[in-house]
């Protein structure tokens, strides 16, 4: 199977292990190879409620046109229904889930999970396809975006986001300080070099650990490393060296999560160094 194809099944896994209360959140899953929104909600309509496709919808698309190298998008189309009408369909009740419920326990579970061995998902948008008295048909499209930088960066030797994690590492403008003066009558400026400034790095991903303990393991670690304050050499998946580097900042993003898949405990998470001397 190709590595999308994989990446579609993987979803499809962590659709078909979605629990909402004591059971299962949806009664369908599955690969749909339908193209035309309208004929694969319409096909959604006929399985058993509430459920779920998911399509290929093709690369990434620059503003220019042509193609984004290994940045593919899958759409998840979910529906649900009550026969009751009114709103039950859109909001749920005591009894039933609503599409909106669903909606948000698919994007907790798809947006930023890392699919093994080199794929991430990032929600795009979502936007209502179908609706009726009875039934509501929502889609939302994910960035399924292949990481190059498989290698673990680290810091002092060590990798501190763990060797299962999910890291890029972008580097930030470099900066010289200068005093700049002219005299009248006299064209250009004078120009006295003051020396190089700080240069700000960024890892950037998801920390991955079998479970919380592990991942509690690992955020101990960097918000040691962020008190302690001490200058050390990073080194990132392509062998590119920065020395004296101190880490500042370790924030997690959004809230942690559960891998369906795999049962990893999965966080979001920037580090920012400040390289001292370049």
């Amino acid at each position: 199977m190709s590595q999308l194809g994989d990446v579609a099944t993987s979803v499809v896994g962590m659709l078909s292990a979605l629990q909402v209360g004591a059971g299962e959140a949806f009664a369908t899953v599955g690969v749909c190879q339908l193209g035309d929104r309208k004929a694969a909600a319409a096909s959604l309509a006929r399985q058993r409620q509430p459920a779920a496709y998911v399509l290929y919808d093709g690369l990434e698309r620059r503003a220019a046109g042509g193609a984004v190298p290994g940045a593919a998008l899958l759409a998840v189309i979910v529906a649900a229904e009550n026969l009751r009408g009114g709103s039950a369909a859109l909001t749920g009740e005591p009894e039933s889930v609503g599409v909106l419920d669903l909606l948000e326990d698919v994007s907790a579970v798809l947006d930023g999970a890392v699919i093994p061995p080199d794929h991430r998902l990032v929600l795009r948008d979502e936007r209502q396809l179908a609706s009726d008295e009875r039934a509501v048909v929502f889609e939302q499209r994910y960035l399924a975006e292949r990481l190059a930088e498989l290698g673990s960066p680290t810091f002092d030797g060590v990798a501190i986001a763990g060797s299962a994690s999910m890291v890029t590492v972008q580097l930030h403008s470099l900066e010289s300080a200068a005093i700049e003066f002219g005299f009248p009558g006299i064209d250009g400026v004078y120009r006295h070099h003051l020396g190089m400034r700080s240069r700000r790095i960024s890892w950037t991903g998801c920390l991955v650990a079998d479970d919380d303990a592990g991942l509690n393991a690992l955020e101990a670690e960097l918000e040691r490393l962020v008190v302690a304050g001490v200058a050390a050499e990073v080194v990132d998946a392509w062998g590119r060296t920065f020395s004296e580097c101190v880490l500042d900042r370790f924030e997690r993003q959004g809230r942690r999560r559960r891998h369906s898949a795999t049962g990893a405990a999965v966080q979001q998470f920037e580090l920012t160094f400040s390289q001292l001397s370049i």
